[in-house]
């Protein structure tokens, strides 16, 4: 006889009612006669889980062992969990320390989650039982794991002043961790409550979003439409929960927070806390902090990020009300506008508030606010997550209130893709935020977050972030500070840059710049931020970044004995010894039939993992203790690991029912085991540029990877001598009866799941009175019977007996079975995939398909008699001015001998051999043997570019030799692209673009001897496309980025201003003597671009298996652009063995065509859409320094004639005096360069440029003092003939020589590092008529360009937002471009220029006036 609990629904309100109990009642003796052994048992499950652990490949069945130790302390006592330790601390397992055993303990008691392992792990935690990374790991697991219906009121409070406790503050980690999960244990007591623990209230009373708040918030709430709606809805009241005891624990946690005024680090901690928390009633607190302009940025971005939780469960008018503002206000910091708008996201706001932002992004004038905000509503409106369809939908109608905007990589932007199966009800998403930094090329914060969507339910799973402040500015100190005695000063960003040279030109003269012109350096920064890890959308850890952290870090890290690089670097090494244990998922759900009894579905994941082994470092030279650790680089860095990796688990998904003692269901089962061993060395030589990796092959072959998946049928019977707890109401007699079960069969004591349920607390008992007699079925025989009990041989353990009949296989099966690799190699993959399903299943739209079995095993395979197979990698980066093959031979230097072949016809310049040239290869050495001797490598390989420092020649080189059979012996590809003489900016008309192209074509060659018999032969050509080809004959107008031809651009009367010839206002710009404007940049940028590659390619001897492929692949894509296709294949005669094609982009980038011809079809594919922007092929050569003048990806900025362009990219007038103008300097208080730019002569197009730096001076002048080379505007300037160089007012007589470099030295003997060089660069090189005169400081990381007449300066991506003068602030916006230090906003160019003048004596302070073209003067005007 069997009573099984039922619900019952009434309404919308599950009643879960049971018979009342003081204690468990599988705890009385009465009905558990050996409950007293359970210490023993659970001993003896323990030891053989841990023993487990420690065998060469865990098997899933030892992560089984964890839900049968949990489900016997889920039922125990304090007491009895006392007794349960005390026997766990005389388990030992040799090879297996102490503190893992107790960590593995703490695990389970962990992942049981009652009250009573709640109680029992504080009690260790206050008497330090377990400390250290133990104590973080079972804080932050311990909210997940503990159910809803178990956290109480008075759990709450016991948290509470546990973190509150001396064993807990002591140390931060540990305080943090307590803490956090404080947060998320409010969070499920009070935000995940079921609804039937909630009690309906009247409208009007103080309910969870009135009680607490603020007026200000009542008001809004009741004056606003959406809630107003709400108010006709009946509230509920969570009575476990209540509103004052809510606002109690904001108030106590607020309260601590008041008490952190000025501990930032500590604060943050609380901030996170309320985050965690998820109250409405910590929005208030949470806001003041959001708003509050003396807190630091970042401090502020965490109450703001705090309140998305808020955001997500409530869709809350409050956040709105808060966060609304700060996002409008254009004066507010880009980190809080931009937190701010992701907090609003998280609300899911209506359609006209959508609209509204994208309306605002018309006037935006930070880009970087425009560019998230665009991005994040681009990727919402593509978002195929159904929780948001909604909001996807109303983001592409707010999208069209936008302008379109081009967002670049340099500013903050994000991302969301993901997938979901309609027809598995699920999918999985990612969101990646970046924030860029206007003070450093990093980026300022960033974060990825992982959540998924089940069942139309959308949770998080993992979310990780970091924000910083002051990182430019640390990086800045750190690379001109590298001493030991202030390392971690440095490193904090604390640190004062160390003294400069004296004597040859004061420091004072660049202060004196600041006292001209009334500038104040810019405030310093310290190093500051955090980073945090979100579970399940909780935080559980985070680490703060301040200079005493950081500087605490460093000074622990190097200098204690007991940190992790000392004991690397012993000649010990490092123990890695780490083993975890516990359930990843045990969920379960019950749902009510109308029989009464209850379906129950079940879902569980023990998992097991581990990490044992040894870990040895060494560096040439031998390092020195302590902070002295980094007085020298190290030449040779060697580490050494033998570490044994290991994961195991099982999954059981059951959906089951009660039939008397029967539980009979059906369910999945999911074995899986990964073992990944790793033994070996890995060496870095900085000296010889090489990395060498060397892995030791077992002796035997390893199974990797092992997983089983099938569904099951089962059928559960517990044993009858079972006694059954019996209502009160029962008529006597009934409760001692028990049935005797047939000749045979097997009884066994057993601790039932059901009888384990019936703990729960009612005020009335309901018991449903089955008397069901055993049935006879098919599903009880011994056929597919697992014998589970016989893990448990020796063990006094008793569990139920258990049939389980894994679904047949029949009628179909497919096997893939397949190896990488080869019998003569050192060791090969081998990969069996099995899949059987039945005949039928049901339709895949709603479910998977119905009784597949998978297995799926990936085994290496060491080959008899190796050893180890070591891997060596060499890079090289040469130049020379010598032949080609001197060159090659200086690339090729470790694999001498190795058979290269030439192209058969080169197309190779002039004088090409007689050029400089630069290179760059990696080598690559791989041996099964272990001998370091050339001859016992098995497979060399080379990979090498070189060419030609004008940009005009590239080559590729590539080859192969192998001494295992399977390879080809030999293998050789060579091949070159030949690009166009440039006629430099001075000159770029349209007609002289049309007819560039970049040729090329390859050569593959294979076999033992490299004969003609196997090969493959391509040539290319890049050239421009017919479509662009009409667009420049008639001029080029520019359309938001599209090129538009004049024919079209004049229909448009009406915006007629919307067209902007580019071609025109270059040729405007070089008649005022400006050819390096940013219109003649994007001109000759534009005209480069090709867009249609033609190819031709021919082949011998290819496998049929590679044609196959090929052949497979081709059809594929037919099938995915069927309706684009357009298939010529009769009688279609074309040349054997050659495939020619063309392919070409559209103007705008958006589709490519694509033509093809084979032996057999010739087939046209159109309007290709491109699922990414695609980067054009462009004439001008990217690697060569021609792209320094103007044509560079890092932001310069270019004073050419009369013209500006900033770093900003922002083009403007910019007229000068004979006085010296400040260009770009550095804004901050080391003063450590400035660059002066000045008119040589009155209304002369010529320059002088006057560079100081590190306590130097360099002037570029003309010959003659006072007096201006003779310059015509359409010409260059001869600077070789006409200028000199001046070094702190010496002329260098050698400075401009040809192909000689001059260099500035070090200002004391110990820094060996060169300050600067001063050169002059090549007309082929520079892409101009004449030389140019190049200067480069390596200590501030600046680049000057000089012609005579343009001057182009690039500074470190480092000195972001800490420059000031005519080129802007170098912070990625535009509309400060014009801004004074004193924050006055100058419209005209002469009132800037003459802002940043310097006025000395000797010079003739007015400026030029502006000579301005008609269509100037009318730009002009309308600026």
């Amino acid at each position: 006889m069997i009573n099984p609990r039922f619900e019952r629904r009434e309404g919308e309100k599950f009643l879960y009612e049971a018979p009342e109990a003081s204690r468990p009642i599988v705890q009385l003796k009465k009905y558990w006669p050996n409950v007293d052994e359970k210490p023993r048992k659970v001993k003896a499950l323990f030891e053989k889980l841990v023993q487990g652990m420690e065998e060469k490949e865990i098997k899933s069945d030892t992560a089984v062992l964890i839900e049968h130790i949990i489900h016997l302390l889920e039922y125990s006592f304090e007491e009895e969990i006392q007794q349960i330790h005390n026997e766990i601390k005389t388990v030992s397992v040799a090879g297996v320390e102490k503190e893992e055993i107790d960590h593995m303990f703490a695990d389970l008691l962990v992942s049981t989650g009652t009250n009573c392992t709640f109680t029992y792990l504080k009690k260790l935690i206050k008497e330090k039982k377990i400390q250290g990374s133990t104590v973080i790991d079972v804080l932050g697991a311990l909210p997940f794991r503990m159910q809803v219906d178990k956290i109480s009121g008075v759990m709450l409070q016991e948290m509470s002043e546990l973190c509150m406790d001396e064993s807990v503050s002591a140390s931060p980690f540990v305080e943090r961790a307590c803490w956090l999960s404080f947060g998320t244990f409010v969070h499920k007591a009070c935000v995940h409550r079921p609804r039937a623990e909630w009690d309906q209230v009247e409208a009007g009373q103080n309910s969870p979003k009135t009680q607490g708040t603020s007026r200000a918030s009542q008001q809004s709430r009741q004056s606003s439409p959406r809630q107003s709606g709400a108010r006709d809805q009946p509230e509920f009241e969570n009575r476990l929960c209540p509103a004052d005891v809510r606002q109690t624990i904001v108030q106590k946690v607020t309260e601590k927070l008041k008490s952190f005024a000025e501990d930032d680090e500590k604060k943050i901690l609380i901030i996170k806390v309320l985050g965690n928390m998820g109250l409405e009633e910590t929005i208030d607190e949470l806001a003041a902090i959001a708003v509050d302009m003396t807190e630091p940025i970042y401090i502020r971005t965490q109450a703001i990020y705090a309140m998305r939780i808020m955001g997500l469960k409530y869709q809350s008018e409050e956040v709105l009300e808060v966060l609304l503002p700060l996002y409008r206000e254009s004066k507010n910091p880009t980190q809080i506008r931009i937190a701010a708008f992701l907090t609003i996201m998280s609300s899911k706001p209506d359609l006209p508030l959508l609209e509204d932002i994208a309306q605002s992004l018309n006037r935006e004038v930070d880009l970087d606010v425009a560019s998230y905000v665009y991005s994040s509503l681009s990727s919402v409106a593509n978002s195929t997550d159904p929780c948001l369809q909604n909001l996807t939908r109303d983001a592409r109608i707010a999208l069209q209130f936008a302008t379109p905007l081009n967002v670049e990589f340099r500013h903050s932007k994000s991302i969301q893709k993901g997938t979901f199966l309609p027809h598995m009800k699920s999918g999985i998403f990612w969101e990646q935020n970046t924030i860029m930094d206007k003070d450093a090329p990093a980026p300022r914060a960033a974060n990825l977050r992982v959540h998924a969507n089940v069942n139309m339910k959308s949770f998080d799973i993992v979310e990780f972030g970091f924000e910083t402040e002051g990182l430019g500015e640390a990086a800045r100190k750190f690379l001109g500070n590298f001493t030991t005695e202030n390392l971690a000063e440095v490193i904090s960003g604390r640190a004062a840059r160390r003294p400069r040279a004296a004597g040859q030109m004061p420091v004072e003269s660049i202060n004196e710049i600041d006292q001209l012109l009334n500038l104040k350096p810019q405030e310093p920064k310290e190093i500051r931020g955090s980073a945090y890890m979100k579970i399940f959308g909780q935080e559980t850890r985070f680490v703060v970044i301040n200079p005493q952290t950081v500087s605490r870090f460093i000074v622990d890290l190097i200098s204690q004995q007991e940190s992790v690089i000392p004991k690397l670097m012993s000649g010990e090494g490092l123990k890695v010894d780490n083993r975890r244990v516990g359930m990843l998922m045990d969920s379960k759900l019950e749902f009510p039939t109308i029989l009464g009894v209850p379906i129950g579905f079940t879902v569980r994941l023990p998992i097991v993992t581990g990490m044992k082994g040894l870990v040895k470092a060494s560096m040439t030279p031998k390092p020195e203790g302590g902070l002295a650790f980094f007085k020298q680089m190290p030449q040779q860095v060697a580490l050494e690991m033998k570490v044994k990796s290991n994961i195991a688990a099982e999954l059981h998904a059951k959906l089951s029912v009660y039939i008397g003692f029967l539980r009979v269901g059906t369910g999945c089962r999911t074995k899986l085991s990964l073992n990944m061993p790793l033994d070996g060395k890995v060496d870095f030589s900085l000296a010889d540029r090489s990395t060498k990796v060397t892995m030791n092959l077992p002796e035997s072959p390893v199974k990797l990877v092992k997983m089983a998946y099938y569904p099951v049928t089962f059928v559960t019977r517990h044993s009858k001598n079972s006694v059954t707890y019996q209502p009160k109401n029962i008529p006597q007699g009934l409760e001692g009866q028990r049935r005797t079960g047939k000749a045979g069969q097997t009884e066994q004591d057993s601790s039932s799941e059901e009888q384990s349920r019936q703990t729960g607390q009612a005020k009335t008992d309901r018991a449903l009175m089955l008397d069901i007699d055993e049935v006879e079925t098919e599903l009880l025989t011994k056929t597919g019977h697992v014998s589970f009990p016989k893990w448990f041989n020796g063990l006094p353990v008793t569990i139920p007996d258990l049939w389980e009949i894994a679904t047949p296989a029949f009628i179909k099966s497919q096997d893939v079975n397949f190896q990488i690799g080869h019998d003569s190699m050192a060791a090969k993959l081998e990969v069996e995939c099995e899949h059987e399903y039945p005949n039928t299943r049901l339709s895949p739209l709603y479910l998977p398909v119905v009784g597949a079995k998978s297995r799926l095993e990936v085994k290496l395979t060491p080959k008899a008699g190796a050893k180890k197979v070591t891997v060596a990698i060499f890079e090289r980066n040469e130049f020379a001015v010598q032949s080609e093959q001197e060159l090659l031979n200086k690339l090729k230097d470790k694999v001498e001998g190795i058979t290269i072949k030439n192209l058969e016809k080169p197309s190779v310049p002039t004088n090409y051999e007689k050029m400089p040239k630069m290179g760059r290869s990696l080598q690559v050495l791989i041996n099964a043997e272990g001998g370091d001797a050339v001859s016992a490598w098995t497979t060399r390989g080379l990979l090498a570019y070189l060419y030609s420092v004008d940009g005009r020649y590239v080559k590729f080189v590539g080859a192969m030799d192998s001494k295992v059979p399977v390879l080809a012996k030999k293998i050789c590809f060579n091949g070159e692209l030949r690009y166009p003489d440039r006629t430099g900016l001075w000159f770029t008309t349209p007609q002289e673009a049309l007819n560039k192209s970049i040729q090329g074509q390859a050569e593959l060659f294979w076999g033992d001897d490299l004969t003609a018999e196997k090969q493959i032969k391509l040539r290319l050509r890049y050239q421009k496309s017919s479509e662009q080809t009409q667009v420049e004959k008639f001029d080029l107008y520019d359309v938001n980025g599209i090129p538009v031809p004049l024919e079209v651009a004049s229909e448009v009367r009406e915006g007629e201003a919307l067209f902007t010839s580019l071609y025109k206002q270059c040729e405007e710009d070089r008649k005022i003597g400006a050819p390096f404007s940013k219109e003649c940049v994007d001109l000759a940028i534009r005209y480069s671009d090709l867009l249609r590659l033609k190819f031709d390619v021919d082949y011998k001897n290819v496998s049929p298996y590679m044609r196959k492929v090929l052949h497979k692949l081709e059809a594929v894509a037919k099938g995915v652009y069927h309706w684009n296709t357009e298939v010529e294949d009769v009688e279609v005669k074309n040349p054997e063995n050659k495939i020619s094609a063309v392919i070409e982009y559209s103007a705008d980038r958006s589709y490519v065509d694509i033509k093809y011809q084979t032996p057999t079809q010739n087939v046209t594919i159109n309007n290709i859409d491109l699922p990414m922007d695609v980067q054009p092929a462009s004439a001008l050569f990217p690697w060569s320094p021609a792209r320094l003048v103007g044509l560079q990806d890092q932001p310069s900025c270019t004073i050419s004639g009369p013209k500006i362009n900033t770093f900003d990219d922002v083009s403007d007038f910019m007229p000068l005096s004979q006085c010296y103008h400040v260009m770009v300097k550095d804004a901050t208080d080391d003063n450590l360069f400035a660059v002066l730019v000045a008119n040589a002569a009155k209304n002369s197009l010529a320059k002088k440029v006057l560079i100081m730096f590190e306590g130097h001076k360099i002037e570029f002048v003309p010959k003659t003092e006072g007096a201006a080379p003779a310059v015509q505007p359409n010409q260059p300037i001869d600077v070789k003939s006409l200028y000199v160089v001046k070094y702190n007012g010496q002329v260098l007589a050698d400075a401009l020589t040809p192909e000689k470099r001059t260099t500035i030295p070090p200002n004391t003997p110990q820094d060996k590092q060169e300050l600067a060089d001063v050169m002059l660069i090549k007309p082929e090189t520079s892409g101009n008529k004449n030389e140019i005169i190049g200067f480069y400081s390596r200590v501030t990381g600046l680049k000057v360009l000089f012609d005579g007449s343009s001057v182009t300066v690039m500074p470190s991506p480092l000195w972001k937002s800490n420059v000031v003068g005519l080129c802007g602030k170098y912070d990625g916006q535009t509309w400060d471009e014009k801004l004074l230090p004193n924050k006055t906003l100058v419209a005209e160019p002469i009132a800037f220029s003459r802002a940043f003048q310097l006025n000395t004596k000797g010079c003739d302070a007015e400026i030029d006036r502006i000579p301005l073209q008609k269509g100037q003067k009318k730009t002009l005007r309308q600026q």
